[in-house]
């Protein structure tokens, strides 16, 4: 109870202290800031929000779309800012809790690793956080925040989370699909594109002439020759030569149109997407699996990022449930 009393004795005094200018009377009353979220004894202003936003605002102002969207857009990037913000706060209170330190030193490199890792000089640097309405001093204590946020982290949740090599290997062997060889295959196809405003009758018209190629086909013409003939596909000069595909780079329908056919053969005709079309099997080819052994390093990985965001996820639920968190509109 004595922190939501606090909490509201900082609200009434912040709401105060911001709602006016201090000129001397009520009639020049401004604006300067409000709270948005009271986080235990700790505040997030509105211009600590807005601060967060600013450059995102900017990018989406540039993408010059329309107001609507433009501002649903800002809605969804300002509650996943807010919650970011809490999450801070809360993240802060763990640092002074282990009592963490980091030294100026430990800034020095963590930006010094920052400009080599994007081959900037000093120049480059100061350049930039001009551009960004921010001075050296401010972001060194910003990145001061992050690194001790970041090792309360370390602490909390990525030093528990342990990858076996059980785990790695059941993964593998519960994803046949992703590392086993797959085919590949050698298409070619003649496309017939009806227009947007074709009515039932012209489209029909134009399948008429596609089922006339595919006797053809079947009489033994050329797939190239009557690719360059009639198709309006942008491969029609090659051939109809569009290239290699895995299997499930298709579509369900082109897939259970290729199911079974070997090479040299060709589809009934389909209607896709694009149009109407007929694909031909130049070749089908083995891509070789990958190994345990080849792939073990990059499961692991994988495995370790999601159960990382999964327990820092658990672990920020809990702190906001201890927590008392008033949002205010």
């Amino acid at each position: 109870m004595k922190i939501y009393f606090y909490s509201i004795f900082i609200y009434i005094l912040f709401s105060v202290l911001t709602l006016f200018s201090g000129r001397g009377n009520l009639n020049s009353a401004e604006l300067v800031d409000r709270i948005v979220v009271v986080v235990n004894d700790k505040i997030i202003a509105l211009s600590e929000l807005n601060d967060l936003l600013k450059p995102y605002q900017n990018k989406i102002d540039a993408m010059g779309q329309n107001s609507a969207k433009e501002g649903q857009v800002l809605y969804t990037l300002r509650e996943k800012m807010l919650n970011q913000l809490i999450n801070d706060k809360l993240t802060d209170e763990e640092v002074a809790r282990y009592e963490m330190k980091v030294t100026e030193e430990e800034i020095d490199n963590a930006i010094e690793r920052i400009k080599s890792a994007n081959y900037h000089t000093d120049e480059d640097f100061r350049e930039i956080l001009a551009s960004e309405g921010l001075t050296v001093e401010e972001y060194r204590n910003d990145l001061k925040g992050q690194i001790l946020r970041s090792r309360v982290v370390d602490y909390e949740v990525r030093s528990k989370v342990v990858i076996t090599k059980e785990d790695i290997l059941l993964y593998y062997e519960a994803n046949p699909e992703k590392y086993t060889g797959k085919k590949r295959y050698h298409l070619r196809n003649i496309l017939m594109r009806p227009s947007s405003f074709a009515d039932k009758e012209t489209r029909q018209e134009l399948l008429g002439k596609m089922e006339d190629i595919l006797l053809q086909l079947k009489k033994g013409e050329s797939f190239s020759d009557l690719a360059r003939l009639y198709s309006q596909s942008q491969f029609a000069e090659e051939g109809g030569d569009i290239g290699f595909f895995n299997f499930d780079d298709f579509s369900p329908k082109i897939n259970d149109a290729l199911k079974g056919l070997k090479a040299g053969e060709s589809t009934v005709v389909l209607n896709t997407e694009q149009g109407f079309q007929i694909f031909y099997i130049e070749a089908i080819e083995d891509a070789p699996g990958k190994s345990l052994e080849e792939v073990s390093e990059e499961i692991k990985k994988k495995l370790y990022t999601e159960k990382v965001n999964k327990r820092f996820k658990v672990w920020v639920e809990g702190m906001r449930a201890k927590s008392h968190i008033k949002i205010i509109q």
